[in-house]
């Protein structure tokens, strides 16, 4: 069996707000976005999945999952459409910190495998609705699901039971 292409996870990046007398929007001046991108270094040059979402506290909510086609994360990340929604978020979870991840495809010779970096970006579509089920994807959502298994998906609050746990633990939940 091949070894599978192996990602790289970097992040989270702080993403750079304007404070206003209505709350906090995404500060896309240009000079906040170069800093951003200073800030995430070599990697903005790179394809893959990215995942913006707020943190408060200890805990992180996901509002967004998408992925690179033909441009970098750079040209991708803060386009107009993608603000919209990042701001959305930032209105709906008013406090916290919104940041970016970015999981990056390998680095390789030859052509990126798109239709892979496709695949990535459903699974964390998935992964992020199941913590977040108002996440503002509009395609590739899970389709509603009337069932749950306490204490491993879509079971609510409270302390999950200890054989929920541990299967947790195995599958890599």
């Amino acid at each position: 069996m091949p070894r599978p292409r192996q990602y790289t996870v970097h992040g989270p990046f702080e993403v750079p707000l304007i404070k206003g007398t209505g709350g906090r929007l995404v500060d896309n001046n240009r000079d906040k976005l170069q800093a951003f991108w200073k800030e995430v270094g070599e990697h903005k040059s790179l394809k893959g999945v990215y995942v913006f979402g707020i943190f408060f506290g200890r805990a992180w909510t996901p509002w967004y999952v998408g992925k690179t086609g033909r441009q970098t994360f750079e040209g991708e990340v803060f386009n107009v459409n993608n603000i919209n929604k990042y701001n959305r978020a930032i209105v709906k979870d008013a406090r916290g910190t919104p940041v970016i991840f970015l999981i990056a495809h390998p680095r390789t010779q030859g052509p990126i495998a798109t239709n892979q970096i496709t695949n990535v970006e459903r699974f964390f579509i998935r992964l992020a609705y199941t913590k977040n089920p108002n996440l503002l994807n509009e395609r590739n959502l899970p389709t509603a699901d009337d069932w749950a298994v306490k204490g491993v998906i879509r079971s609510g609050q409270g302390a999950p039971p200890d054989a929920a746990r541990k299967l947790k633990r195995m599958i890599g939940l």
